[in-house]
C-alpha cells in the first residue's frame, strides 16, 4: 500500500500513519449496541449454532462465518466448534495475557502487551503493516480487558478500547464459550465496527492502493463457471481479521499440549498452516518470511513487556 502524504514527513511520521490506517482495517471503529446484531447469548442458541455450523460452505473448520453491512456499519460473527473442553477454553481466556499470546499471532499485529490481572486488565496493542515493524513505528490502542461472565458452564470476555485512529471510538470484541459436551467447546466470536466519514476516506485509500483485490468468506453469488464470488470491501476486510483471530485462538489451544518452551514456534507455525487453507482470503507472506518476522517481533514484544512490568 501507498500513501502519497506532503513533502518534508519523516518515514517515521508516515509509517505511523500506514499503521493507523491499518489499524482501522483490523480492528475498526465504533461499537454497534448489541441491540443491533440481533444474536442472544450464546447459551440460548446452542442448537441453532450447531445447526448452522453444520451447514458451512467453509469444509477445513467447524465454523459458521456471516456478516452483513448497512451503510458504513459491518457486522461480524462467528460460531465455530473448538476441539478442546469448556473448562480448559475457560481458563485460558480468562486471562488477558493469553489474549496476547493469541492476537499477537495476527500479521498485522506487531506487539502486546498486558498489565494487571484478574477479571479486569489491560491490553495494549501495536499494529503496522505486514512487514516487520518496531513498535515505535506502530499504532498503539490501548484496551480493557474484562470477564464479563466467568461461570460453571458459560464464559463471556470483551476487549474495549475507548478511542482508535482518525476519530473512531468505542472498539469492542467480545467472545463467548459454552461446553458442548464433554471434549468439545462451542464460541461466538463478535466484532461489529461503524465508520464515520474520515476512518472511511483512510480506509478507502486502503482499499484502493492495498486491499482491494482482496476478499471474505460470504459468497455472495457465483460466476459463469459456476465458481463462488466473495464479498470483497470493508465487509471482505472484517471477514478476514475475525477469521485470522479465530484461527490464533485455535492454534494457542493446540499449543497447549507441548512443553511450554516449545509452544511458541508451534502457535506461529501452526497459525501460519491454518490460514494457507484460505490462500484467496489470508495468504499475505510466505511460510520463512512471517516465522522470521514473528521472530524479531517477540523479541520486541518481551521487551515491551519487561518495561511494562517494571513501570507497575
Amino acid at each position: 500500500m501507498c500513501l502519497h502524504l506532503p513533502p518534508g514527513r519523516s518515514p517515521p511520521r508516515r509509517s505511523r500513519l500506514i499503521s493507523a490506517v491499518l489499524a482501522l482495517a483490523v480492528f475498526g471503529g465504533a461499537w454497534v449496541p448489541a441491540s443491533a446484531l440481533e444474536y442472544g447469548p450464546l447459551p440460548e442458541r446452542i442448537e441453532d449454532a450447531t445447526a448452522g455450523i453444520e451447514r458451512t460452505p467453509l469444509d477445513a473448520e467447524p465454523i459458521r462465518l456471516d456478516s452483513d453491512q448497512d451503510n458504513d456499519t459491518v457486522m461480524v460473527r462467528v460460531d465455530a466448534i473448538l476441539e478442546h473442553p469448556f473448562h480448559q477454553v475457560s481458563q485460558e481466556f480468562r486471562s488477558a495475557a493469553v489474549w496476547c499470546e493469541s492476537l499477537f499471532l495476527h500479521i498485522n499485529v506487531k506487539a502486546c502487551v498486558h498489565h494487571g490481572d484478574g477479571e479486569r486488565s489491560g491490553i495494549e496493542l501495536y499494529i503496522s503493516r505486514k512487514r516487520f515493524q518496531r513498535p515505535e513505528n506502530a499504532y498503539r490502542m490501548d484496551l480493557d480487558f474484562r470477564v464479563q461472565i466467568a461461570e460453571e458452564d458459560y464464559l463471556a470476555v470483551k476487549l474495549a478500547g475507548d478511542r482508535g485512529p482518525y476519530g473512531t471510538r468505542d472498539y469492542r470484541m467480545t467472545l463467548e464459550a459454552v461446553p458442548l459436551d464433554a471434549e468439545r467447546t462451542l464460541i461466538h466470536v463478535r466484532h461489529a465496527v461503524d465508520y464515520g466519514a474520515l476512518a472511511r476516506g483512510f480506509l478507502n485509500l486502503y482499499l484502493r492502493f492495498g486491499g482491494g483485490d482482496r476478499v471474505g468468506f460470504t459468497v455472495v453469488g457465483e460466476d459463469d463457471a459456476g465458481r463462488p464470488i466473495y464479498v470483497d470491501g470493508l465487509q471482505g476486510v472484517i471477514e478476514r481479521n475475525v477469521m485470522r483471530f479465530y484461527l490464533a485462538f485455535q492454534a494457542y489451544l493446540e499449543s497447549l499440549e507441548f512443553a511450554e518452551e516449545d509452544r511458541l514456534a508451534f502457535r506461529m507455525a501452526r497459525w501460519f498452516e491454518l490460514t494457507e487453507r484460505y490462500p484467496e482470503q489470508l495468504r499475505e507472506l510466505d511460510e520463512n518470511t512471517y516465522l522470521r518476522q514473528k521472530e524479531m517481533e517477540w523479541r520486541e514484544q518481551q521487551s515491551l513487556q519487561v518495561q511494562r512490568d517494571d513501570r507497575n
